[in-house]
């Protein structure tokens, strides 16, 4: 764990942190970043294995296509690589793309695990063992699309290894309709899955499988908790497995089962940041408060820690040795505290034992508070 340490504190030593950190706090209005939104992040970076995983274009990026437009947004690549360099954290993007394409376009380092074609392809053999007849049905639909509708403007027809991809994005709303539906047909008559990704149509020889995906990632590396974000239908079979504390993000416009929706990339970026910055400070006890300013209670028998804001953030019972009734002093507030404070949050003015005795109090302006056992 020590080393892990070490070596997460070398990698994140060599980011531009300041950047985000900034970024966090510049002024720019936001509707998706709720108090809700907030609660939850500071619960799920307090978990102690934690995956974020998310979608590229669209989501991790502004636009999709095949050209260097589709460049991760700075502060969301480092915000990615940060968090996968943490200790018992890990990143992943899972892209329609192919794996060979996202690796390029993307430029994420190896801490950050890449899976293309929506969630089949997590290693570069994938494109060189599809069977004959993959590849036959692949090149039939390939013709029969770009006769049917490799002539309309601003369409573009890409082969991926499982998959024959439309793109539309420079279309117009009319051609993309008109193309839609030619696609579709023509994937229905070639047996083959119809997926809308953004602006890319896919006809595939597999179903999308981000949700297998996320679930193979979580199991091998241990996560006790996700995050997933996505844009598109395909990124809804991830965020449909979400459970306990996971967390579902969608991005942009359309129907969602995620319990949050940010407005574009930017905003995501912006939550990847603001996850780095309380994960890391939890990981590294930046916000802990000192084991010696904490006051102890107890009765003979059962004992307690008390925070110099009165919480009681440990508590033996009914003996020294049992466990705890509450654990803030390890996992923060959803491990569990005890607390009585003032309506209106305002400044301790002092804490001490009442003398001879093992009863504290603790002051504020409008109340002070008595605890004991």
């Amino acid at each position: 764990m020590n080393q892990s340490v070490a070596d997460s504190a070398l990698l994140t030593r060599s980011l531009p942190l300041g950047l985000l950190r900034a970024f966090i706090q510049s002024d720019a209005a936001d509707e998706g970043f709720t108090p809700d939104l907030m609660a939850e992040l500071k619960v799920l970076a307090r978990v102690p294995g934690l995956l974020v995983a998310c979608n590229y274009g669209g989501t991790l990026c502004d636009a999709e296509g095949i050209s260097t437009e589709t460049l991760p947004l700075g502060s969301a690549a480092i915000a990615l690589r940060a968090l996968a360099a943490l200790p018992n954290t890990h990143a992943a993007v899972i892209s329609g793309r192919s794996l060979r394409d996202l690796a390029a376009v993307s430029r994420l380092p190896a801490e950050v695990h890449l899976i293309g074609s929506h969630g089949a392809e997590s290693d570069m053999a994938f494109a060189h063992v599809q069977s004959l007849a993959t590849e036959a049905a692949l090149q039939k639909a390939n013709t029969a699309l770009s006769e049917a509708v490799g002539f309309q403007k601003g369409i573009w027809i890409e082969r991926k290894p499982v998959a024959v991809a439309v793109h539309t994005r420079p279309a117009t709303p009319e051609v993309m309709e008109v193309v839609t539906e030619r696609a579709r047909e023509i994937a229905r008559s070639h047996g083959l899955f119809f997926i809308v990704d953004g602006s890319v149509l896919d006809l595939s020889v597999v179903e999308p499988a981000k949700a297998e995906a996320l679930e193979t990632l979580r199991s091998r590396l241990g996560a006790s908790a996700a995050m997933y974000a996505g844009d598109a239908y395909s990124d809804e079979l991830a965020i449909s497995t979400l459970r306990g504390p996971d967390m579902g993000l969608r991005v942009g416009p359309g129907e969602t089962g995620a319990a949050h929706r940010l407005r574009d990339p930017e905003s995501f970026a912006r939550v990847l940041a603001m996850l780095f910055e309380l994960r890391r400070a939890w990981l590294f006890g930046e916000d802990a408060v000192g084991l010696e300013r904490h006051s102890m209670i107890g009765n003979g028998s059962a004992t307690a820690l008390v925070t110099p804001d009165a919480k009681i953030c440990w508590m033996s019972h009914p003996l020294p040795d049992s466990g705890s009734l509450f654990a803030h002093i390890l996992g923060g507030d959803a491990a569990g505290h005890f607390s009585v404070e003032p309506v209106k949050a305002s400044q301790v003015l002092g804490q001490r034992y009442v003398d001879s005795t093992m009863i504290v109090e603790t002051r504020w302006a409008d109340v002070t508070v008595t605890d004991y056992l």
